[in-house]
């Protein structure tokens, strides 16, 4: 089954995979902690506004956000909304104002299938989960990892994700059934290792991983 761009997130864990028939000469960048879809040097030249973007960024919440305020959360999505939700959560929106405003501003890619824009944000012990299709806007706040894609899949629904880690998140969805994979990235928000590698001051643990396929 061809489901395109997906991602799952829950409480605690994410991840995102891009499958593409069309543009599979992408690759997952780390910099600066964000994660981006970019083109591999060898891909050919296009202007589709579409095939770069950040697709996992951390952010800490303004005071306003309920439950979550100075606590970090991770965003995962599939374009460019993903920074106007993290620029939202920053200012204090709770997590599922941050998604809903920002997938209707942007609402579904205006390509040849009108493919919907999917994201998530993760927490510590908090997950939201978010579309925009033609036909609807969802958000649900999520208590299991779940997942929803561009197509086929294009309502979230629980999916059993055995990885704990986000090496293993991202691996586990590069290798899944779903065809033409291309590249996948996995994040972790654990607030039991507030002193370890990759700790924020609000006592939280992100970490981050990339899969390319290699």
């Amino acid at each position: 089954m061809y489901v395109g761009r997906f991602l799952v997130v829950g409480p605690g864990i994410g991840g995102y995979r891009v499958s593409s028939r069309s543009f599979p000469n992408r690759q997952v960048i780390e910099r600066d902690g964000t994660l981006t879809i970019s083109p591999t040097p060898d891909a050919p030249e296009t202007d589709n506004p579409y095939i770069a973007y950040n697709c996992v960024r951390s952010v800490t919440p303004g005071d306003a956000t309920d439950r979550t305020a100075g606590t970090e959360l991770a965003v995962v999505g599939n374009g460019s909304h993903v920074d106007p939700i993290t620029e939202k959560l920053s200012l204090g929106y709770p997590a599922r104002d941050a998604l809903a405003s920002s997938l209707l501003a942007l609402d579904f890619e205006k390509d040849d299938y009108d493919t919907p824009r999917i994201a998530g944000v993760v927490g510590a012990e908090t997950a939201h989960v978010g579309t925009v299709r033609r036909d609807a806007l969802v958000v649900r706040e999520v208590a299991e990892p779940t997942l929803v894609a561009t197509y086929e899949r294009d309502d979230p629904e629980p999916w059993k994700l055995a990885s704990t880690t986000a090496d293993g998140v991202a691996r586990e969805l590069y290798e899944s059934d779903f065809e033409h994979a291309v590249c996948a990235a996995g994040v972790t928000v654990d607030a039991t290792d507030g002193d370890g590698e990759g700790a924020t001051p609000g006592g939280v643990t992100i970490k981050t991983a990339i899969e390319n396929g290699t």
